[in-house]
């Protein structure tokens, strides 16, 4: 008995443990649970702050204290830590870097790799620097956001076009990485965060695949730099070629949003990207990156399956149920668990739902109409402004326009938030450990010249697939 409790006392299942009461508190007070602030001024910001690093510092210390690590100088060192991590988070929030599809991990690693490379870590920095210990909560934390019910929402259109994509992609792209001589658990990440949605995809597989965190911290970087002129490449492209093809607006507006979800790697990438070409392309497109998501467990589940049935020497064996188990990595099981469990939930109309603060219709008229008032002259002309924007039709018009303020946050949220956290945190302490010089070595350029044709590759195949299954099957099936 001492012996399999000892067992639960190892990183992977420590990890899950942990982010069941995060994932709880995700279930029934998401509204009182804060979010990531975008700024560091006012009160309320500092207030939100205060409360997630006091729910980091209790992760840690659990944590520590359960796998018996050292816990002195943990404090000062999580305080320098989570400070980077929200400076990235807040620089990733800024409207125009939102707006290039920049997210925290990017900017975490980058803050961190300056750190490391420009001044040196002190030893009291390092002991809250647990890069593993973050992305395994992280990954746990992101399955209660991957939710099965979401598979339905683009029937079997979206689906099966990403179960093709992912398919077709991962393999071209894992083949032509080991052609260029990339490592296979490189290859393995890469291949990951190309055919399903980028960052998320690439954390979860360098985790079970056991990459090296220098390699993934490229792969990483390497996907949110390609996003940016992905999403205004593959807009252009759509508007270029599908009019071509198509006569009919609606199945035009359809392929590209198929087309542009299943290419761009990132999920805020996809949303930047489909809205430049339509509103029905970006609802398109979210739907099918969103079954792409689900997808992340189904791909480690596999890859840490085909890692356990290695032997030793490299060769493929029939091992036994009990060593599979033993060499299986646990916070995958989290991580299917969490996403089934939340599926279930928001299935059944059991997880709480974000709260939305609709603005009213006199706040409306005075900041859109006022303006035009000032403009005419005439209380003939006042007076007709004033009833345009008192019909229907108009109030419908503005309301919608004005941005509702989110008041309170959902179930889902909060778990999001969560799992961003948390990767984030791991991406400083991976900049913290890294050096310049291992980023621009040999094998990294050959992973950027294989991300390179594996993306054109992509373009081409995902783009022949949605022709296929929203151009033409979905219109002749339901005409």
């Amino acid at each position: 008995m001492k012996q399999f409790l000892e067992k639960l006392r190892v990183e992977d299942w420590v990890t899950v443990w942990l982010s069941i009461p995060l994932l709880l508190l995700a279930i029934f007070i998401p509204h009182s649970v804060p979010s990531i602030p975008s700024t560091f001024i006012g009160e309320a910001a500092w207030h939100d702050i205060l409360i997630l690093f006091v729910i980091v510092l209790i992760a840690l210390y659990a944590g520590s204290y359960l796998m018996r690590r050292p816990m002195k100088g943990m404090l000062w060192s999580l305080i320098f830590v989570f400070a980077i991590s929200m400076l990235a988070q807040v620089v990733a929030k800024i409207p125009i870097i939102k707006e290039f599809g920049f997210e925290a991990v990017f900017f975490s690693v980058i803050f961190g790799l300056i750190i490391r490379n420009v001044f040196r870590v002190p030893d009291w920095l390092k002991p809250a620097i647990q890069g593993e210990f973050y992305i395994k909560i992280g990954v746990v934390c992101l399955g209660a956001t991957v939710l099965f019910n979401e598979v339905m929402k683009s029937g079997a259109y979206g689906l099966l076009q990403a179960i093709l994509v992912v398919s077709i992609v991962w393999f071209f792209a894992f083949w032509v990485s080991r052609r260029m001589g990339v490592d296979e658990r490189s290859a393995m990440v890469l291949s990951s965060g190309l055919s399903i949605c980028g960052v998320s995809a690439c954390i979860t597989a360098s985790r079970v695949a056991n990459c090296d965190d220098k390699k993934l911290s490229y792969i990483v970087s390497l996907v949110l730099i390609i996003v940016v002129p992905m999403i205004y490449l593959m807009p252009w492209l759509a508007n270029m070629i599908l009019p071509k093809i198509f006569d009919n607006p609606d199945t035009i507006n359809q392929v590209a949003g198929a087309w542009i979800g299943g290419t761009v790697d990132t999920t805020s990438g996809v949303g930047a990207s489909s809205q430049i070409f339509s509103d029905k392309a970006n609802e398109v497109a979210m739907v099918v990156k969103g079954v792409q998501n689900i997808l992340i467990g189904v791909v480690a589940f596999f890859i840490a399956l085909y890692l356990s049935a290695r032997s030793e020497g490299g060769k493929m064996q029939r091992p036994s149920l009990g060593i599979v188990w033993e060499k299986f990595p646990k916070f995958v099981l989290g991580f299917v668990i969490a996403s089934a469990v939340f599926s279930i939930l928001s299935a059944n109309g059991m997880l709480k739902k974000g709260e939305l603060k609709e603005p009213k219709v006199e706040q409306v008229v005075a900041e859109y109409v006022a303006p035009q008032m000032e403009k005419v002259e005439g209380v003939a002309a006042e007076q007709a402004v004033v009833a345009e924007a008192q019909t229907p039709v108009i109030k419908e018009q503005k309301v919608a326009s004005a941005k509702p303020e989110r008041k309170k946050n959902s179930s889902k949220d909060i778990a999001k938030m969560f799992s961003g956290l948390f990767f984030s945190l791991a991406f400083v302490c991976i900049g913290l450990d890294t050096r310049l010089k291992d980023i621009i070595s040999k094998e990294n350029r050959a992973l950027l010249k294989s991300f390179i044709i594996a993306q054109a590759f992509n373009i081409c195949v995902t783009f022949v697939i949605a022709c296929l299954f929203f151009g033409v099957l979905k219109p002749l099936l339901e005409a």
